[in-house]
């Protein structure tokens, strides 16, 4: 009986070969499209950490300065007094959200983030840098992309957002 000749290893096409260490072109792109949609992200979320931690804080502003001025007017009519306590309540309730969610905080840790990710992708696409005398520039890219969204998420891990959102006890050494 004949062998069929797509059993043959003649027929068999070989799996590309590339030099050690070295990166496809579609690796390179995935890793650089990775690095944009993460940078992406921790910009969209800067954004709106910022626009919450500045809400918030003009609110507090606003309030507090409004408090002189209803107690000023409670000394002539006595409905001001709840005017007043509002006040009070509105500023201690909005720092309450700001510790909760951390907008200031988060704010800073996700531009840095995003600029860090900016620039390691203009120094890997202008060949600059150590990325134009590395052996393996794409895979140095890689590492040095997700070297900083690890070092972002290793943060956020560390912090207890659990219920208050503040940062969790160290831990003794040995314990």
């Amino acid at each position: 009986m004949a062998a069929d000749s797509a059993d043959t290893p003649a027929t068999v096409s070989p799996l590309p070969t590339a030099a050690p260490g070295a990166v496809s072109q579609t690796a390179e792109a995935a890793a650089v499209r990775r690095a944009r949609t993460q940078a992406a992200w921790f910009a969209q979320h800067a954004t709106r950490s910022r626009i919450g931690y500045v809400t918030i804080k003009l609110a507090q502003i606003v309030s507090g300065a409004l408090v002189p001025f209803a107690a000023s007017v409670q000394t002539a009519n006595a409905g001001w007094v709840a005017v007043t306590a509002a006040l009070g309540v509105v500023i201690v309730v909005l720092e309450g959200v700001q510790q909760l969610f951390q907008f200031h905080t988060n704010w800073y840790r996700y531009r840095s983030a995003n600029i860090a990710l900016a620039s390691q992708l203009a120094l890997f696409t202008a060949g600059a840098g150590e990325y134009g005398a590395a052996p393996n520039p794409a895979a140095l890219f890689a590492q040095r992309t997700e070297g900083v969204v690890m070092s972002e998420n290793s943060s956020w891990m560390m912090t207890d957002k659990g219920s208050t959102g503040a940062p969790a006890e160290p831990q003794a050494k040995g314990a």
